[in-house]
């Protein structure tokens, strides 16, 4: 079956079709499609830089957002990951592995955000520019 839309990446639209309805979260296939489409008209426009997610739950739109990245640029996934359970981070970890994100492109934040100063969350950042 075809899509009426795609975000022309093809390791982030093959997640949207055959994984990203196995990982729990509220993010919609349309939300991470138009996103990842973003991301894709950043890089060819020169735009570069890492991504960060608050809220990353078990990790279905961080995963799309990962997929969308070139080879040297890296996702930040933040959260409490203790909602529902004190497990959330490793379903994160596991759905990523799963879906074709390696362990090496990402990490994992365990922290509360409204907390953190601007230059704390640059720090868990690699203090890298952010694209989004």
């Amino acid at each position: 079956m075809t899509r009426p839309f795609a975000s022309g990446i093809a390791a982030l639209d093959a997640y949207l079709e055959a994984g990203f309805e196995t990982v729990r979260g509220m993010s919609s296939r349309f939300s991470a499609t138009i996103c990842g489409h973003l991301l894709r008209r950043q890089t060819e426009m020169g735009i570069r830089g890492d991504v960060a997610e608050i809220g990353t739950f078990e990790g279905r739109f961080f995963i799309a957002m990962g997929l969308a990245l070139a080879w040297d640029e890296h996702a930040y996934g933040f959260d409490l990951f203790t909602w529902p359970d004190d497990q959330v981070m490793d379903r994160l970890i596991a759905n990523a592995g799963r879906c074709g994100l390696g362990a090496d492109r990402f990490t994992p934040r365990p922290f509360d955000t409204g907390k953190l100063g601007r230059d704390e969350f640059r720090g868990l950042t690699g203090r890298r520019p952010l694209r989004f």
